[in-house]
């Protein structure tokens, strides 16, 4: 999987959300004070790699970014049908 992300992300390609939550859900299990001293011993390990084949920190970011944007826009466009309803009924 971090292949596949890596290169979608390098590539520009479209990430869809679920792909996000799955970013999300790697970073959120794999960051912590342990795993950061890990991966910061030893830069080569399969955990820091796979750490940078999801993007890293920068990754990280990102992800939670674009998840916030989605619910941001799907509660604006909740709002939005509520006022339409609400005009209609006038």
């Amino acid at each position: 999987m971090g292949v596949a992300r890596a290169r979608d992300l390098s590539g520009g390609r479209n990430v869809s959300e679920r792909t996000l939550k799955r970013m999300k859900a790697f970073f959120d299990r794999h960051d912590n004070a342990k795993s950061r001293a890990a991966r910061k011993r030893d830069p080569n390990s399969p955990a820091s790699i796979a750490w940078d084949l999801w993007g890293g920190t920068a990754g990280r970011r990102w992800a939670a970014a674009q998840l916030k944007k989605i619910e941001r826009d799907r509660k604006r466009a909740k709002d939005m049908k509520k006022i339409r309803r609400r005009t209609k009924k006038r």
